[in-house]
């Protein structure tokens, strides 16, 4: 009986080691999920973006964004055919987007993408600003994982929505 005390003693220790390093280990795990949250969800602000606007090659900022609008973020790709239904969405049903700065970004070369814009005529849209984002800045501040990506911000330019890659253009219009 006497000998079996130490062994009792030395499972309890090795028990409390074990349930100490479990704690340990998921607090650890709580951290590592409050540091992975994408950018726009820890600063709910507009980012400080630069794009190279297709329509004149000029540098386009979030200093240049008309103050007290809603603001659409809207990450594309010119050649993905979700974005192209999108984009042909919003100028179909302009009325419904047309009190609202859109800021459209790609990582997709520049005169790729002025091709496209040419083509659709997005000239005709003011609100509209189409450019490259030469240091795919938004795609990692935002987290992109797929286009198009669509994120809307109050006229304050603080955060309220994330639209996933199904959501239809009315159903962005309808969050206006």
């Amino acid at each position: 009986m006497y000998k079996n005390k130490p062994l009792k003693k030395i499972f309890l220790i090795f028990a409390a080691i074990f349930l100490l390093n479990f704690v340990k280990a998921q607090n650890a795990n709580n951290d590592v999920q409050k540091v992975e949250q994408p950018a726009y969800i820890r600063i709910p602000e507009i980012p400080p973006f630069n794009i190279t606007l297709v329509s004149d090659s000029t540098a386009f900022a979030k200093a240049d964004l008309p103050k007290k609008k809603k603001t659409l973020m809207f990450i594309f790709s010119p050649t993905c055919s979700h974005c192209m239904q999108a984009i042909d969405s919003i100028t179909a049903n302009y009325n419904k987007f047309k009190n609202v700065n859109i800021v459209m970004a790609t990582v997709t070369d520049y005169f790729i993408t002025k091709k496209f814009y040419e083509e659709r005529n997005l000239n005709n849209y003011p609100n509209i600003k189409m450019g490259v984002d030469t240091k795919y800045f938004l795609g990692t501040f935002y987290n992109i994982k797929m286009y198009p990506a669509i994120f809307l911000y109050d006229k304050k330019g603080m955060f309220k929505h994330r639209f996933d890659t199904k959501d239809s253009m009315d159903v962005v219009a309808r969050k206006l």
